[in-house]
């Protein structure tokens, strides 16, 4: 830890003596971008532990000189040395407690919704859904537009550069290096999440969700490490979890939200370690943040900030509150607070819009019994930029500031059930007493009221009755007929100011019909819709009570301008401007041009927000007629200007548009023509006295021509059904044209799908027409090898038979040649013998041979010769045969498109 820091925490641990109604060091930082804290050493100057006060204020920003800008923001870093806070118009600044000095970080152009400092980086979530990084010392910025809806919790890594930003539907977790998104978790309905936050050691991610049950991630991997169940308790109210805190060592979470309870868990078998019950007068918790433990590290000690404004410091282990730091004295209520992360600091956001830095050690010295109590008629004011003698119904104001939160689910039991409502009868009681002799005194020395109690004040100068009951009725109906497309004739930034807008207008349509026909409606209520945002009932009946006393005779010649309303004007005007009057006659400019234009929109469209509040603060605390006389005053004060405008359309663009002139002549102006205008002409008295809203039922309000009306509602119905049924025929046309339209897709996807399958058949025909090209070639190339063998196996059998043809010739030849020499010798041998034996025969027997004899030797002689003969003759004929039969079964083979067998 830096050394002045370490210097200051040392010196919050000895006890000092404390300087009785001393206050601590206050810095005004009057739009500047830089300067100093403190010029001295900072300490704790009473029992709050106050080290430094901040306020930031413009000047000459109002007509009392300067604008007090709220803070609405703030976070430490992880050394706890520094912090950064945010304002209501989007101005960054970072609060350096080593340095003693401060600096504009950035001048974001929307309000921040959460903000972190984290390193050098500012982190920021914008109210236009986008999560920026500044860098502490310079302009370096980076955006990134991801979630849906704004973010509203922002939680930074103890050592690593990731972050996780919550918004109402997701968690993201982001790389701050180049900004980048990493991991979405989404969890839409009733499971939506509430909170994502890291452990301080940053091992585990802790997210809540609106079931009221806390899962916990492990950071590297992003796997599920445990859950935490919510209580289950019989007969007991769901705990509605929004805020949770993990104690620095990660053994203990603590978990509250709608509900006066705190839960505890111990982490390490994830079981619920008990419950804390608050004080009764707690219904809810908005914030709770682990403070130092002092010299027991045992203890486990809580900052919890309830939804009454008041922050009590717990004991976990006991179940005790240590201290409380409530509404009165000094502190005031608390709209914010941030702990640092060693829990020695805690800067508070206070409900005048300062911010403040305290000494958790000097606050945890204080018992409860010596704090001031938590509501007090007439606190200390010991804030150095307060006037010192205010009036003391300024205290009650102050308690019943925190009932301007926006009105959340049914009303009746927000009613029956809030604290606030314990304090509202006493606080109209008080005002009641009040009204007539302090808020004309005050209206009439600052010429408007403190813009911080604007809302309460007037709705105690309205009355407003608070008919809960008749105004869900009114609500219950849904949205009027005429009011269906206002999100597109009045488109607007804000969808929840477009929603309330629309609610309210069809509420007041269902409560009078004539109001559905008003066609400047919207422009008349929009005002006070924008002024009462947070608060729709409200805004209701204060637009009701508006038009049933400032709108007088309003409607009585509906549709048409109240001419009668438009001739009071004329006449006061006439009276106190006659010169001005005759100019604008001889220009064609009557009331419908220069009061018309003015009454419709209630002024708002020539003053600016903070101009239009002290003019209707006026106009609120007179008689209803003096509306009147501020718009002749209007007219009256820009009397210069007017008599240099001749043109008609110059006229026009005048009363419609915002000119540069001071309220104050205006107001100043009005209160003259009031006090010495005529009876006769007068507005305040040819007009009714101011008449509240009833309680319990609003008034009937039939002050126009029915007829017409009850026309223009027919008219308009008729149109609506007759739209409708345009409307009705158009989407059947279309349907049709539709249909048309897909089937035309359809047949020119099936034309193109045909096309393509003949495409691919022609292409597969083709493929197929190449393929018999080639296997023709082959078959003709195979045809050729066939036929070159069989060519040259019949010329190898050619030469065969020939070769064997003339052999046979030769042997036969030679047979011949062999038989005819062999023949020729037997004969000769045989006459040879013959002779010789012939001889011997002869001389034997003396006879010669017969025929017989010699054919018989001849045969006997060629007997062998035949035979081989024939043998010869039969194996050539079977060979020729045997020729034949494979020719021929070749070519049926090549006839049927088989290969032969090599021979």
């Amino acid at each position: 830890m830096p050394r002045v820091t370490e210097s200051l925490l040392t010196s919050s641990l000895q006890p000092r003596p404390k300087v009785a109604g001393a206050l601590p060091s206050v810095i005004e930082l009057h739009s500047r971008d830089h300067g100093p804290l403190w010029t001295t050493a900072a300490r704790p100057t009473d029992s709050s532990g106050a080290i430094l006060q901040i306020q930031h204020s413009r000047h000459g920003q109002t007509p009392l000189g300067s604008q007090l800008l709220r803070f609405t923001h703030v976070s430490f870093n992880e050394q706890g040395d520094a912090c950064v806070g945010s304002d209501q118009l989007g101005n960054v600044f970072i609060f350096d407690l080593e340095e003693a000095t401060f600096a504009l970080v950035q001048r974001v152009e929307f309000p921040c919704t959460a903000i972190s400092l984290h390193g050098d980086e500012v982190l920021v979530g914008v109210a236009d859904n986008s999560f920026r990084a500044y860098h502490r010392h310079g302009a370096t910025e980076k955006s990134a537009l991801v979630h849906r809806t704004c973010i509203h919790h922002i939680s930074t890594h103890p050592s690593s550069t990731i972050a996780l930003t919550t918004s109402a539907d997701e968690t993201i977790l982001w790389n701050l290096d180049d900004l980048t998104l990493q991991r979405t978790l989404d969890s839409p309905g009733d499971a939506g999440i509430q909170l994502a936050m890291f452990s301080h050691v940053g091992d585990l991610i802790f997210t809540c969700f609106k079931n009221d049950e806390i899962f916990s991630w492990h950071t590297n991997s992003l796997r599920k490490a445990f859950i935490l169940a919510p209580p289950r308790e019989k007969h007991a109210p769901r705990p509605h979890y929004r805020t949770m805190a993990v104690t620095r060592d990660g053994r203990t979470l603590v978990a509250a939200g709608r509900s006066p309870n705190l839960s505890v868990y111990r982490l390490s078998d994830a079981s619920l370690k008990g419950i804390i019950k608050l004080p009764s007068i707690t219904q809810g918790v908005r914030q709770v943040e682990f403070v130092w433990r002092g010299q027991t590290p045992e203890r486990e000690v809580i900052a919890v900030l309830c939804d009454t404004g008041q922050v009590e410091i717990v004991d976990i282990d006991t179940k005790t509150i240590v201290t409380s730091l409530g509404i009165g004295g000094a502190w005031g209520s608390i709209d914010a607070m941030a702990v640092c992360k060693h829990g020695r600091y805690l800067a508070a956001v206070h409900c005048n819009g300062s911010l403040k830095i305290h000494d958790v050690a000097v606050i945890l010295t204080v018992p409860v019994a010596s704090r001031p109590p938590v509501i007090k008629p007439n606190p200390a004011r010991t804030s150095t930029n307060e006037v010192e003698n205010d009036p003391p119904w300024v205290a009650t104001l102050r308690q019943y500031e925190k009932l301007d939160q926006p009105e959340r689910g049914n009303h009746k039991q927000k009613k029956a059930k809030s604290s606030a409502t314990r304090w509202r009868s006493h606080v109209q009681k008080t005002f009641s007493e009040i009204r007539e002799d302090k808020l004309h005194d005050l209206l009439l020395g600052h010429g408007e009221y403190p813009a911080k109690y604007r809302k309460y004040i007037w709705r105690q100068l309205l009355v407003l009755p608070e008919n809960a009951d008749v105004y869900e009725h009114l609500l219950s109906k849904g949205t009027h007929s005429a009011f269906a497309t206002f999100h597109q004739l009045f488109p607007m930034k804000s969808r929840k100011l477009l929603r309330i807008s629309q609610r309210n207008l069809s509420a007041l349509a269902h409560w009078a019909p004539i109001m559905g026909e008003v066609k400047y409606l919207p422009h008349l209520a929009f005002p006070f819709l924008k002024f009462f945002e947070n608060t729709p009932f409200a805004s209701f009946e204060v637009v009701m009570t508006v038009i049933m006393n400032w709108c007088q005779q309003w409607f009585e010649f509906f549709p048409n301008p109240p001419i009668n309303i438009l001739n009071m004007v004329e006449n006061v005007l006439i009276h106190h401007e006659p010169h001005l009057h005759r100019h604008l006659l001889k220009c064609g400019v009557t009331s419908q041009i220069f009061a018309w234009p003015l009454m419709q929109n209630l002024m708002s469209d020539v003053f600016e927000e903070d101009e239009w509040l002290t003019v209707w603060d006026n106009v609120l605390s007179n008689h209803p007629g003096f509306l009147l006389h501020v718009v002749t005053a209007y007219v009256a004060v820009n009397k210069a200007s007017l008599l240099k405008v001749t043109k008609m359309h110059d006229f026009q663009f005048f009363f419609n548009r915002h000119n540069p002139i001071g309220v104050r002549r205006v107001i100043k102006k009005a209160r003259q023509f009031a006090r010495d205008t005529p009876r006769k002409i007068n507005p305040l008295f040819l007009l009714g006295q101011f008449s509240p809203l009833q309680a319990g039922s609003y008034p009937i309000f039939n002050n126009y021509p029915a007829f017409i009306v009850d026309f223009q509602v027919q008219e308009r119905e008729r149109i609506r059904q007759e739209e409708l049924d345009f409307l009705r025929e158009r989407a059947v046309a279309v349907e049709s044209r539709k249909q048309i339209e897909r089937l035309k897709q359809e047949e020119q996807a099936w034309a193109r799908q045909q096309q393509l399958l003949l495409d691919a058949e022609k292409e597969r025909q083709d493929g197929i027409r190449a393929e018999e090209n080639r296997l023709e070639e082959k078959r003709r190339q195979l045809e050729n090898i066939r036929r070159d063998q069989l060519v040259e196996e019949f010329r190898v059998y050619e030469q065969s038979r020939q070769h064997q043809t003339e052999k046979e010739t030769r042997l036969r030849q030679a047979e011949r040649t062999r038989l005819d020499d062999g023949t020729s010798g037997y004969y000769e041998q045989g006459e040879a013998n013959f002779s010789d034996e012939g001889s011997v025969r002869a001389e034997r027997s003396r006879a010669p041979p017969t025929d017989a004899d010699s054919l018989s030797r001849i045969e006997l002689l060629t007997s062998g010769f035949n035979d081989d003969k024939i043998r010869t003759r039969r194996r050539f004929e079977q060979q020729e045969s045997e020729a034949l039969r494979t020719m021929w079964q070749v070519r049926e083979k090549l006839a049927r498109g088989t290969p032969p067998r090599p021979v």
